[in-house]
């Protein structure tokens, strides 16, 4: 598929998150999204692993069931811990690595391919700050996560919506590429040795093919360098995901065992 809208110039590429797109969504997300109606602070809004873990884990998945680079899809789930004794509360993700074929089914507006979620041989595993395990928790919803999260639709405002009252509305979980998104990411980035790969809760506007709520719970995805440093700038490059970040994931609901491949 193609990559590059203009040379120089990878603004318009749906996919690509920049610095300032970055410090937005975090902005946005801790606008909408609380912890409790006492709106109590949590961690684990950005999760830092090792990409080496990550890379492990998918070439494992390709390795046994012969799936191609390009068609595997990481399904995320989000996932809650609230606070106990001295521990925080904090956020988490599950993690399950499946493959993806072409639908018959037509693609909405903005999208190019339906592709359905093949969980033939799939792998899960659970990631919190600095750790990345296998898990048999196979769940597509936390249910801790539901059950302790609200969500603000005006920040100005002191309405609070319970995630449970709105089954159909909040993000459960969330698809993305591994081969023309994450791994492109790192490939465009030179395929730093001792990179860290991060996953930050973020909330943008998205159309209504693509969310049920104004600012739906999304995440962006991005590398930090051997000594920590994000790998994220305001900059244009002629590689698409140079020092930028990626989080064009489809959510569900309301798009549920599928991917939608954006049209660009």
């Amino acid at each position: 598929m193609p990559v590059r809208i203009r040379i120089g110039d990878n603004s318009d590429d749906p996919r690509v998150i920049s610095l300032q797109d970055y410090v937005d969504g975090r902005a946005n997300f801790t606008l909408h999204y609380y912890y409790s109606p006492t709106q109590q602070e949590f961690g684990g809004q950005v999760i830092g692993i090792q990409w080496d873990d990550l890379q492990n884990a998918v070439d494992s998945f390709i390795k046994d069931t012969g799936t191609a680079a390009t068609n595997v899809a990481l399904r995320f789930v989000h996932c809650f811990m609230p606070g106990l004794s001295e521990a925080p509360a904090v956020l988490f993700l599950r993690l399950q690595i499946c493959g993806m074929t072409p639908s018959a089914e037509p693609p909405p507006p903005g999208v190019s391919q339906v592709y359905d979620l093949d969980t033939t041989g799939a792998l899960w595993y659970e990631i919190s700050e600095g750790s990345f395990i296998s898990t048999t928790d196979q769940t597509l919803f936390g249910t801790v996560y539901l059950s302790n999260f609200y969500y603000k639709a005006d920040p100005a405002s002191a309405d609070l919506m319970p995630l449970t009252d709105g089954p159909a509305a909040f993000v459960k979980n969330l698809v993305l590429p591994w081969g023309n998104e994450i791994l492109q990411m790192y490939l465009n980035n030179g395929s730093p040795a001792g990179a860290g790969i991060n996953f930050a809760a973020c909330s943008y506007v998205a159309t209504p093919e693509h969310a049920n709520v104004e600012w739906p719970h999304g995440m962006v995805v991005y590398l930090t360098n051997s000594t920590g440093q994000p790998m994220l700038d305001n900059d244009n490059y002629a590689t698409i995901f140079h020092n930028k970040g990626a989080d064009y994931g489809t959510m569900c609901p309301p798009n549920c065992n599928v991917y939608l491949e954006p049209d660009i």
